[in-house]
């Protein structure tokens, strides 16, 4: 009896796998799927492993999306390899490092298209630049790739082609930025609610007001990306890769706050992706157990306060989300609590486990944030269930079978989760990162927090420390063993010119 349920799970994991092969019957119910258009940001454009290129566009979820539809003609902004910026790759296993694969970008392949797109998603757009921005305003600004300068928004170009059905995917560079930074202030890594309520609601009500349905997403706890739990915020035994203890507590990185205050990680706060070369010199490891004393810069670390204040500002968007679109009858696809799921426990697909692991878990590209393409077939078919469901539509789900096996599979890190969170992010990938999310260089945001630092006066009997501090139960460590177990969570284990694209 075993052995035939066992055959039978194999057997639904299987089907599960081949869902939304070829003669499946496609019905819009209340939806009409005739002319379907996208807007966005780097998520609905399709970029991974930081790069915006043809391999991965034509796998874009909108574009797996229309195809269920039974759309054959959906023109996306495509760019040849290696992308723009170029594609990350694996540089080396040992050390483990990530850095785009060529120093030249790819070039626009159908700029000449005599209409507007039909996937007009930007990567580094926020919701006010959808329904505002017209052109690029700085280096690495993908806008005048997609819109052109014909001097029409994201949303104008998109109800000029008339849609009877509009995929959205915006909001995420509202406050992702202050993840990505390690800083979150206000107007700068995150949009004032308020100001993001505005622009929202001029978004779906316009949509709305052309007859066209739409779908919209919500938005996870923006602590769970990869970028953000690669590197665990304690110090590793070299010997085991658990944390060493001290006294019983583990000792976490020394790192700075925006408001110069030096302090010790705890389990509460987070080690970004770019840290990682800075650790290996020392940097962040207290003088006592051999390193330099020296604390991590504010812009590689999100401390607990900094990640509660990005938390209660995403779950503020969201309200509004579901406030603005519920009203004019949009489709909510639940993203958030989706990603939430895959980070707590992962899902299987005939007997492959997929979870948000860094280069491990086989939804996240080697940037951190961005989904591989299997990542982008899962989301698509999130939005076919919710439009399904909330319109009686019948889209058959995307054939998740050649993202697993067949010629869309990606290629395996081959690497174990401890070596993952050793991964280096060359100073190039990572200001091509933050191009893509339309957030300041490491530079601009340290130029901003000294400024910051020197606006707002510490308070009386409270003077910046002259060297590294080091917290008391380290200075006299006693001798590092090999007892110490990690924890159940797995391991959360510098600068260069940004990449830009413009028209002559």
């Amino acid at each position: 009896m075993r052995r035939n349920r066992s055959r039978v799970l194999v057997l639904a994991g299987a089907a599960l796998l081949l869902a939304g092969a070829a003669g499946a019957q496609v019905s819009g119910g209340a939806a009409n799927f005739a002319r379907i258009v996208a807007i966005g940001d780097s998520f609905g454009a399709g970029v991974s492993n930081a790069s915006i290129v043809e391999t991965h566009q034509r796998v874009s979820f909108p574009a797996l999306f229309a195809a269920q539809a039974g759309k054959t003609d959906f023109q996306q902004p495509l760019v040849s390899e290696p992308g723009i910026s170029p594609e990350l790759q694996l540089l080396s296993l040992s050390p483990l490092q990530l850095a785009p694969k060529a120093t030249t970008p790819g070039t626009p392949l159908n700029l000449g298209l005599p209409r507007p797109y039909d996937n007009l998603s930007v990567s580094g757009a926020t919701i006010c630049d959808l329904v505002e921005k017209t052109q690029s305003t700085g280096p690495g600004d993908a806008t005048d790739l997609v819109l052109r300068r014909i001097g029409a928004t994201q949303l104008g170009q998109a109800l000029a082609l008339q849609p009877t059905f509009v995929i959205t995917h915006i909001g995420g560079n509202d406050f992702l930025g202050a993840v990505l930074s390690g800083v979150a202030i206000p107007g700068v890594t995150l949009t004032p609610v308020e100001r993001f309520r505005s622009c929202y609601r001029s978004m779906v009500q316009a949509i709305a007001a052309s007859g066209a349905k739409m779908a919209v997403m919500t938005f996870p706890d923006p602590t769970i990306v990869s970028y953000a739990r690669a590197i665990s915020p304690f110090i590793p035994n070299p010997a085991t890769g658990a944390p060493i203890l001290i006294d019983g507590r583990p000792v976490g990185f020394l790192a700075q706050k925006t408001s110069g205050e030096i302090f010790q990680l705890g389990a509460d706060d987070f080690v970004l992706l770019p840290a990682a070369p800075l650790l290996a010199q020392g940097i962040g490891v207290p003088a006592a157990l051999g390193g330099t004393g020296l604390p991590l810069p504010t812009s590689v670390v999100l401390d607990r306060d900094e990640a509660a204040a990005v938390r209660a500002h995403a779950k503020a968007l969201d309200a509004v989300v579901r406030d603005e679109a519920g009203a004019v009858g949009a489709a909510i696809v639940e993203e958030g609590a989706w990603f939430e799921y895959l980070f707590a426990h992962g899902v299987s697909y005939g007997g492959n486990k997929v979870n948000l692991a860094f280069l491990t878990g086989g939804a996240v590209s080697y940037d951190g944030f961005h989904p591989t393409e299997l990542g982008y077939a899962l989301m698509a078919n999130l939005y076919i269930d919710a439009v399904n469901a909330k319109f009686g539509a019948k889209l058959p789900p995307v054939n998740l079978y050649p993202f697993f096996f067949g010629p869309r599979a990606g290629a395996s890190a081959m690497v174990s989760g401890a070596e993952a969170a050793l991964a280096e992010l060359t100073p190039e990938a990572e200001e091509n990162l933050r191009a893509l999310f339309g957030t300041p260089s490491r530079d601009e945001i340290d130029a901003l927090v000294e400024r910051l630092r020197t606006a707002t006066p510490e308070p009386p009997g409270v003077e910046e420390p002259e060297a590294p501090v080091e917290p008391p139960f380290v200075q006299e460590p006693e001798p590092v063993g090999g007892d110490s177990e990690p924890g159940d969570d797995p391991p959360r284990g510098p600068r260069g010119p940004r990449g830009q694209w413009g028209p002559e």
